[in-house]
């Protein structure tokens, strides 16, 4: 929700400079929990919310429906936190004064996903053998879920009777990006990401593309292109 229907995997020096504006500091939903929790970054700083999220924060939270009251409210909060003020000649800002004049949130996003609209993001999940990739398996759905029952989930490993994969595994779901889930409650299984990341019930990471999920004995790798590249190659 707080990307706005931003793109997470976007390569920079091909969006315009409005895409950039918009792109730049739109958070993970993990970042934002390292935000909630107060957890400390590399540098021993605890992490800071930038003005981005703030402002969607604010206008998620607050009632007030007149325009120029609002204006004047989020431009208070900003000028507290020593941040810029709202700035017509701003493209995130124009876009937000835009909402706050009509139908908040919903217009927001309405006018970002527009502005977004062909960077569509096609994901894959690969089978691995030894090192190769064997079987392609097309990531179709906002939540994908991985595991051995047939009837429960998109993607299914139940021929080997892997006894370390869950009927519900993990599952793989799009929120502005792309994440891992582990969504086993049983004890001892769990789910790896790239041999250095283990995830328990309900942990979550951020997916790139190119990283290799394992569960049980099965290795997947994840990858995504972008609808212009898909063109560029033909």
């Amino acid at each position: 929700m707080m990307r706005m229907g931003v793109p997470t995997k976007l390569v920079k020096e091909k969006l315009t400079p409005v895409e950039l504006s918009l792109y730049e500091d739109a958070p993970h939903r993990p970042t934002l929990v390292d935000v909630y929790n107060k957890k400390e970054g590399k540098n021993g700083k605890i992490k800071q919310i930038t003005r981005k999220p703030l402002i969607i924060i604010w206008m998620m939270a607050n009632e007030e429906k007149e325009f120029m009251p609002r204006v004047h409210l989020i431009n208070g909060i900003l000028e507290e936190c020593g941040m810029p003020k709202l700035d017509s000649k701003n493209p995130f800002d124009w876009i937000v004064l835009n909402a706050l004049e009509s139908d908040g949130i919903a217009r927001m996003e309405d006018i970002i996903q527009n502005i977004f609209e062909k960077t569509a993001v096609y994901a894959t999940l690969y089978v691995m053998k030894e090192g190769i990739k064997a079987r392609g398996i097309p990531i179709d759905k906002d939540i994908f879920v991985i595991g051995r029952n047939r009837a429960e989930v998109d993607c299914c490993f139940d021929s080997d009777g892997d006894l370390n994969i869950s009927r519900k595994h993990c599952k793989i779901s799009w929120d502005g990006g792309y994440y891992l889930t582990h969504i086993s409650a049983t004890e001892g299984v769990y789910t790896y990401i790239n041999s250095e990341t283990k995830l328990g019930y309900r942990e979550e990471v951020a997916l790139n593309s190119g990283d290799v999920i394992k569960i049980g004995n099965r290795e997947l790798m994840f990858e995504f292109v972008e609808e212009e590249q898909i063109i560029e190659k033909g």
